[in-house]
């Protein structure tokens, strides 16, 4: 999304010590509509305006649908980033979850997308949402959400649908012939119908509760997809569509001849399917693990995977011109993956010449991947003849013709942001690029604009495949700053590196001089005035080095600090350490509500409090002796360098705090919150060390909501704050008005 949204904020007064908050306006039922919440007090007030920072993708694309009535209605739905909406015109990416609260991330994971196929409007859209299902650490526990206006508002018609994203085909389906009839195959609560367009749902008793699959983690990966085969007509006395398919995970395909009132398990059916199309002959086609199937009522199963290329395919699709005319992609984690297509139905297949126009500059398929690699989705295009779209790993791809001899694909990125960040972004206030950034798999940028597309990703400026976990900027020297990571989730990886040119080039420490064997993740910080850095790692000790990695010395403090930084994955979002603004020899870490605190750049250490508030992330303000800490119950504020602490007033749980630039006139930091305050959720700023807030997050449709885990202030602008994301890329707020 890179238009700017102007938001209407709210300004929260602190009532003494009462933990209350007083507010302005409420905020209407119909608002709360926008986002699918039911109908709760709001307030308003300040101008602010929010921004993606333009990255290009970054996520998995895990669908795509196209409507078959409406030329140029687009949708595709992500893992863990929500749905999208295009826009031919402005050729570009709509996100329609961003409404969203943060406290309901969960629903930011998309389990299916349907359209009503007989609806020539457009404008009924359904979306099952969940990252993870039957999760007490994730809820809500996915819902069924309903739009009449192409996602720009909805209604939950379904909660505790037990959503689970999924990249296989379709578990939601509106029936072709009778658009009030829907059917859900859900992941634990068997198939699900709807009579009403959603509006009220049942269980369909004659089908199988479960499907249990034993190599899913929990043991239960449920159904895959459901499909209505159009022609076969109608069932005079419920209206509903004569036959349907149903996959059952591991179990095979399910079929019912009857409109959903009785239920067979078709013989020698794949039993681990992908996706499914069917035309207007009647035929299945079914890609799954061994392969390509097709099957009809007269002839049964018949295998029809390409010969040269065996194995499991994921993406297929059928031309709604000619139901024989199939495309489909072999299912591989690295580029380009073979594409085949028919036009006798599977018969013969003629593998595609692919031609690759990137769009996004740190996309360098000769080096990457991530081209065309693990197809998940492939769609014709109803109103553009043999227009295909197709989605992977990293993001949607579209070429005008597949029946060319080199077929040219081209990546549509612009608005699709989907980039994870780790929990450590840094925008100083001189510094060769605008903001520096960690990011799951695609390991991080050094942002030139926080307006265009980066031109590298630090893979391409030295760092290689590491996933960024930590960053630091030197306050003494604007061109010195380190990275440390690890690969993937938890693999030990190559460590960190560091840049003498702002981030131009980084150079990898010395991998036989780290300090021990996997040593991995975690966060970091430079201090003093030379190239001191220390590092708080995810698998030990924190150690420190002053000759750019090529020594290491293991921290003396008084207490011993092992897993500082907790966890042992990526996903760990605590900020345990972190130098003073005021005074860059001084350093403070958190560890099981003690506070230690070094006044000489870490050399020595004193253990300044035993008692400190439970924390996640520990940070100062801008003034000698001003730390703060931030956690589940709060945000906690010591005005003597750590010794005692007290909690900011109504401030019900912090999640995420930082400091920004100064406020004008003002010798102190302002300081951010994403949390509560009483009972209001959301981001706000306060101009004075916390004793009045602002709130700066917009009402009702930009909540930043994707568990958000990482918060930066811009040194540059006052007022600016970054927010990064599990799968919304990464925000920018700036009061209006400003840059």
């Amino acid at each position: 999304m890179n238009k700017i949204l102007c938001a209407i904020s709210v300004v929260v007064l602190l009532a003494g010590c009462t933990g209350q908050v007083k507010t302005a306006v409420k905020e209407s039922a119909e608002v709360k509509q926008k986002i699918g919440l039911p109908a709760t007090t709001g307030v308003s007030g300040v101008n602010y305006s929010w921004k993606n920072v333009p990255v290009g993708g970054g996520g998995a694309v895990i669908g795509i649908l196209v409507h078959p009535l409406v030329k140029d209605l687009v949708y595709m739905r992500t893992d863990v980033g929500g749905a999208y909406r295009w826009d031919e015109a402005k050729q570009e990416w709509i996100p329609l979850q961003d409404g969203i609260p943060f406290s309901e991330w969960n629903l930011y994971g998309t389990d299916s997308l349907a359209v009503d196929p007989s609806d020539a409007s457009g404008n009924r859209l359904y979306l099952s949402t969940g990252k993870y299902c039957d999760q007490a650490w994730a809820k809500p526990n996915g819902v069924i959400m309903k739009s009449n206006d192409r996602g720009a508002t909805w209604k939950r018609v379904l909660p505790e649908a037990g959503g689970h994203v999924s990249a296989w085909g379709e578990k939601l389906a509106v029936d072709p012939n009778n658009g009030k009839h829907l059917l859900y195959a859900s992941k634990t609560k068997g198939l699900l119908e709807s009579d009403d367009e959603g509006e009220t749902w049942k269980q369909i008793s004659s089908f199988p509760s479960q499907i249990k699959n034993a190599d899913d983690s929990d043991g239960i990966l449920g159904l895959l997809f459901t499909v209505f085969d159009k022609s076969s007509g109608l069932v005079t006395e419920t209206s509903h569509t004569k036959t349907i398919y149903v996959g059952g995970a591991g179990k095979g395909v399910f079929c019912s001849e009857d409109g959903g009132a009785s239920w067979k398990l078709l013989e020698n059916s794949p039993k681990d399917s992908f996706r499914t199309c069917i035309g207007s002959d009647g035929v299945l086609f079914v890609s799954h693990k061994d392969g390509i199937a097709k099957f009809a009522a007269k002839d049964g199963w018949k295998d029809i995977t390409p010969p040269s290329q065996k194995g499991s395919y994921s993406g297929i699709s059928q031309d709604p011109a000619n139901p024989k005319h199939i495309v489909v992609a072999f299912l591989q984690n690295k580029k380009d993956a073979p594409m085949f297509r028919s036009t006798d139905g599977g018969e013969n297949w003629t593998q595609l010449k692919n031609e690759f126009e990137n769009t996004v500059p740190w996309w360098n398929p000769e080096k990457q991947n991530h081209r065309l690699a693990h197809v998940f989705a492939m769609s014709f295009d109803h109103f553009h003849p043999n227009r295909i779209w197709a989605v992977d790993w990293y993001g949607v791809y579209r070429t005008d013709d597949i029946t060319a001899e080199t077929v040219k694909w081209t990546n549509l990125e612009k608005g699709h942001e989907e980039i994870v960040t780790l929990g450590t972004l840094e925008a100083p206030p001189e510094s060769r690029f605008r903001l520096y950034s960690s990011v799951a798999d695609v390991g991080g940028f050094d942002h030139e604009s926080i307006d265009s597309f980066p031109s590298k990703a630090t893979f391409d400026r030295g760092y290689k495949w590491q996933t960024t976990t930590g960053i630091a900027w030197s306050r003494a020297d604007k061109d010195f700053l380190v990275r440390v990571g690890g690969l993937v989730w938890n693999k030990p990886g190559l460590g960190g590196a560091y840049t003498l040119d702002g981030g131009e080039t980084w150079k990898l420490f010395p991998k036989d001089k780290l300090p021990y064997k996997d040593i991995a993740r975690g966060r970091v910080v430079i201090t003093g005035k030379g190239k001191r850095i220390i590092w708080t790692p995810q698998t030990g000790d924190p150690y420190l080095s002053d000759d750019l990695g090529n020594s290491w010395k293991k921290l003396e403090t008084p207490i011993p600090l092992p897993g500082v930084m907790p966890g042992n994955r990526i996903f760990s979002y605590e900020q345990p350490i972190t130098v003073d603004i005021a005074d860059c020899n001084r350093v403070y870490i958190y560890y099981k509500k003690q506070v230690l605190r070094s006044d000489d750049a870490g050399d020595t250490w004193k253990l300044v409090c035993k008692d400190a508030p439970e924390s996640k992330i520990i940070f100062t303000g801008g003034v000698k002796d001003d730390v703060w800490i931030a956690g589940g119950k709060g945000l906690f504020h010591s005005k003597d360098a750590g010794v005692t602490w007290g909690q900011i007033p109504a401030t019900k749980e912090a999640r995420l705090a930082c400091a920004g630039k100064n406020p004008p006139g003002k010798d102190h930091s302002a300081i951010f919150l994403c949390g509560s305050i009483g009972e209001t959720e959301g981001y706000f700023r306060s101009d004075d060390l916390g004793e009045n807030w602002i709130r700066i997050d917009t009402l009702p449709n930009q909540r930043i909501g994707d568990d958000p885990n990482s918060l930066c202030g811009d040194w540059r602008v006052f007022g600016g704050v970054f927010v990064g994301t599990n799968g919304r890329g990464i925000f920018y707020g700036v009061p209006a008005g400003g840059k």
